[in-house]
């Protein structure tokens, strides 16, 4: 699509309608007049850096707010309301956000300090969790964790790191001890990991039966409570169920603003669209009492921007024709091609020196898809879910085009599956043979690719051959509209010429000596235009030599040709895959039951085979024309046409009418 330079100068008392007013539009794709660092005498650069990053907060909160709402309660979609996009919403009632903004984010704020109290008591939750874990071996001892003993005694509270029974411990801490040091050992708990004991003995052996605990790495525990282990336990669950409780509470308390969800939504896009104005601004340049903005506009929407903005707003517009080298692309197709253009940019968007492939691209995208899917079956219904979702839904503009891409590869799926004989394999064969007893076949109306494999080869080859024909014929126009015509006669139209007269000696191969004969002619005349054109650029013999490599490049076209056999192998996948499937279906008989196990297993044999060869047919046909088809004409490297515009998250806002 053609591009205009436009430069754009009003008053700045006028900036923020003017502002406002092209971002509504949404056509120009305004850029920054001047490097960061760069002063102009005379200009001054507005700091707004603060102004967006506080709104840019503010619509992050509210984000957060939403998402926290979406926990509690997500948003009800049915199956097709998955497919729509952003909810429409007028001007009016955007621009009615302004005046509510604050107290929509004041309840952001309150729905996320609910939410962070929530996440507090869920953390408090863990924790007594893992406290109980710990008091639970405890559960029997009579004493709190501070016991240290009375007047004359000495209490050891703690634990040994093996499982064993009072017994075993009083042995081994008597082998340690002088003999005859008194001493009780109680074990509340035992497991493999630790027996959980206390250790009663006099005061005045205290010191003794302290060592000698060490010498069985006896460990002791934290301090868990000052109250006994079972009234602590008793305490803390009491406790994690007041935190759950609450929790419920806040629960409760988010799910009653849930109601809130669409103006928390309309709100956040408002601070967005805000963010992005306030960033634009400082990147404009200003003085004292004006402004202008510099930036690229559609040639199309060059009489709009006057009509809607000109017209109605005090500012001057200056238009030039944009230099193709720096100007941004956006591409224009028609309805059948527009499709394809998602796949162009994948690649690379056109450079200032190429043509937009997808018109070519996409004829050959839908005509090898559909080859390569080739049944009816699944085309139709490619074709009827992708209509289905274009009527009962609203989807973005790139859903929208996704979807008739898949509605015209479905119908090329389905024209080419007539062709070969393919409706979901051969299942009607199958299921008229075992459940109607009269087998009815779809007869194919070009060939049976089972049965003519080497034919379906060639058809792929031809196919494939007149891919790369079609690319040289775009280099070639490319090279000529640039001016250098003998480069796109003898580095082109020569290998065009060849790659014709070698098709043609092949089909005389098969068919007629006189056919063989003027190919090869084609192809001889041809080589001898390469051999003395393609070394021009050197320097005496070495004008023969390069001429004569050159001919070496028949390898890879030789190469390139042979890429295009995945036509064929993936046509006989899908179509092969079907058929096994409707085999499986049919060996359980032909009765009742057997048409009872045939429903499932077929509809789920097709399934894989549906989402499988679905996958490997969009790869696979998208390499083909990256591979064999850019690369024959295609540089790319263009920059996209981004224009000043409404970039909201949740919400799409009206166009105004363009009439």
């Amino acid at each position: 699509m053609q591009m205009k330079q436009v430069l754009l100068v009003g008053y700045r008392s006028d900036r923020k309608a003017i502002l406002e007013r092209l971002q509504r539009l949404g056509v120009m794709d305004i850029r920054s007049a001047r490097r960061e660092d760069e002063q102009v005498e005379g200009f001054l650069r507005e700091d707004t850096r603060q102004q967006a990053a506080s709104f840019e907060r503010a619509a992050a909160s509210l984000a957060q707010a939403v998402a926290v709402l979406n926990e509690i309660q997500p948003e009800k979609k049915g199956v097709l309301g998955m497919l729509n996009g952003r909810r429409e919403i007028g001007m009016d009632r955007f621009e009615a956000c302004a005046a509510e903004a604050g107290k929509q984010l004041e309840e952001a704020y309150g729905i996320l300090a609910l939410h962070k109290r929530k996440a507090e008591c869920q953390g408090e939750i863990q924790r007594l969790t893992a406290l109980l874990a710990q008091l639970e071996p405890w559960q029997t001892m009579d004493v709190p964790f501070s016991f240290t003993g009375t007047r004359r005694t000495a209490a050891f509270i703690g634990s040994f790191p093996s499982a064993g029974t009072e017994a075993d411990w009083t042995a081994a801490l008597a082998e340690k001890l002088p003999e005859g040091t008194p001493f009780q050992i109680t074990v509340y708990s035992s497991s493999p990991e630790q027996s959980c004991v206390t250790v009663l003995c006099l005061r005045q052996d205290e010191q003794a039966v302290e060592l000698a605990l060490r010498g069985l790495a006896f460990a002791k525990p934290p301090l868990l409570s000052a109250d006994l282990p079972t009234q602590a336990a008793r305490e803390r669950t009491e406790k994690q169920q007041a935190l759950r409780d609450e929790i419920t509470q806040i629960d409760a308390q988010l799910a009653e603003k849930t109601v809130l969800r669409e103006a928390l939504q309309e709100t956040a896009d408002y601070y967005t669209v805000r963010a992005e104005k306030y960033r634009m601004i400082g990147e404009l340049w200003q003085t004292r009492h004006t402004f202008a903005a510099y930036g690229y506009v559609p040639a199309q929407d060059v009489p709009r921007l006057q009509r809607e903005l000109c017209e109605k707003l005090p500012v001057l517009m200056d238009v030039q024709d944009a230099d193709p080298a720096e100007a941004p692309v956006k591409l224009k197709n028609n309805g059948f091609t527009a499709p394809a253009a998602s796949l162009t940019r994948m690649y690379a968007l056109p450079g200032p020196d190429d043509i937009d492939p997808t018109p070519v691209m996409s004829f050959f995208y839908y005509l090898m898809f559909g080859m390569m899917f080739s049944d009816a079956g699944y085309g139709l219904l490619m074709v009827i879910a992708c209509a289905l979702a274009l009527k009962f839904t609203r989807p973005e503009e790139g859903m929208r085009q996704n979807m008739k891409l898949f509605l015209y590869c479905g119908i090329s799926t389905t024209i080419w599956g007539f062709l070969f004989g393919g409706f979901f394999g051969d299942a009607i064969a199958v299921i008229s043979g075992n459940f109607f007893g009269r087998q009815i076949t779809l007869q194919p109306l070009l060939l049976n690719p089972m049965k003519e494999p080497v034919t379906l080869l060639l058809m792929s080859f031809g196919i494939g051959m007149v891919q790369i024909l079609v690319g040289l014929g775009c280099r070639f126009y490319n090279t000529w509209r640039h001016g250098d015509r003998w480069g796109a006669v003898f580095d082109t139209g020569f290998w065009m010429t060849m790659l014709i007269g070698l098709s043609i000696l092949a089909i005389g191969m098969a068919t007629s000596p006189v056919v063989l004969y003027i190919g090869a002619g084609i192809a001889i005349a041809s080589a001898v235009g390469l051999v003395l054109t393609q070394g021009r650029k050197n320097k005496g013999v070495m004008k023969v030599v390069g001429g004569l490599a050159s001919l070496y490049d028949s390898t890879g076209y030789l190469s390139d040709l042979m890429s295009y056999s995945r036509l064929m192998a993936l046509g006989l996948t899908t179509g092969v895959l079907a058929q096994v499937f409707n085999m499986i279906g049919a060996m359980f008989g032909k009765g009742l039951v057997g048409a009872l196990i045939m429903i499932p297993v077929f509809f789920i044999g097709h399934a894989i085979n549906f989402g499988l060869n679905v996958l490997g047919t969009y790869v696979h046909t998208l390499r083909l024309q990256y591979v064999e088809l850019f690369s024959k004409f295609y540089e790319g490297g263009g920059r996209p046409f981004e224009p000043f515009a409404f970039h909201s998250k949740y919400t799409r806002i009206k166009e105004e009418n363009k009439s």
